[in-house]
């Protein structure tokens, strides 16, 4: 008798958007060290002195210096690590990084208590030409691109040390832009409601936490994973990358009633 045994589809992965631009994962072990070049996996609470690139791109995030380095933090959500930045000198960057005008990026962070906010910037200059936050009332929600906050909600708090699941989108002016939170979109405050930008590629330094190290512009909180495409999304593949970073991360039951990878990943 023959036996015919069938073959399980691969997981589904970001690497099958054609327009993936940067991938970080610091629950992927294999990324992270403990030297610029060279050196091995730090053990927990110590330096991430690199964070490696998984799109393929080679954009790895390296820190200046080992006292402003995120320690490395083990087990820290749904048993998968985390880069903990303490608010005060914490940062990674990466030089002469391509990004266009119009992009999508997701991340997966928890905003801690101190300092200012959670911060994703791509510019060469405080404040970055391209800022993602999200942490507490006056900085909640907010992308900007050079001088136009495309989207903003100036008036609502992150809760606290909550992880939970980003995206931003920025496409071209305020009424198009658009930013969701575990799967719902948000409200767009009306602080900064008419921005417009235009598509094309800009190269600048890509920094996770803060643009300089400045006390000002230094984020505070653990971030688990960023991912960032060089488009925004339609949105059955925005989709696709909420369902597997929320079931990565131990966060599906955040995901709105009717989302199609409320129940499983993709």
């Amino acid at each position: 008798m023959m036996i015919i045994r069938r073959q399980s589809s691969p997981p589904w992965s970001p690497s099958e958007l054609a327009s993936l631009a940067g991938w970080w994962d610091a629950s992927d072990s294999a990324t992270l060290f403990d030297a610029t070049t060279g050196g091995a996996l730090p053990t927990n609470g110590n330096d991430v002195r690199r964070c490696e690139d998984k799109s393929g791109a080679g954009l790895h995030m390296t820190s200046v210096s080992a006292a402003e380095s995120p320690h490395y933090a083990t087990s820290s959500l749904n048993d998968k690590a985390g880069l903990d930045f303490d608010g005060a000198d914490d940062y990674l960057r990466r030089t002469s990084v391509a990004l266009d005008g119009f992009v999508s990026m997701f991340a997966v962070a928890a905003y801690g208590l101190g300092n200012d906010c959670l911060r994703i910037e791509h510019g060469d200059d405080p404040g970055g030409d391209c800022t993602f936050v999200a942490g507490k009332a006056g900085d909640a929600f907010r992308m900007r691109r050079g001088a136009n906050y495309i989207i903003a909600d100036g008036t609502s708090d992150w809760a606290g040390t909550a992880a939970c699941l980003m995206n931003w989108n920025i496409d071209g002016s305020y009424a198009s832009s658009s930013y969701y939170k575990n799967g719902t979109a948000q409200g767009k405050g009306t602080d900064y409601s008419s921005g417009t930008v235009t598509d094309g590629s800009a190269t600048k330094t890509l920094f996770f936490s803060g643009s300089t190290r400045s006390v000002n512009t230094i984020g505070d909180g653990v971030l688990y994973e960023v991912i960032i495409f060089n488009e925004p999304l339609a949105t059955s593949d925005r989709e696709k990358v909420e369902g597997y970073l929320a079931h990565k991360w131990g966060l599906s039951a955040d995901l709105p009633e009717g989302h199609p990878y409320e129940d499983a990943a993709p």
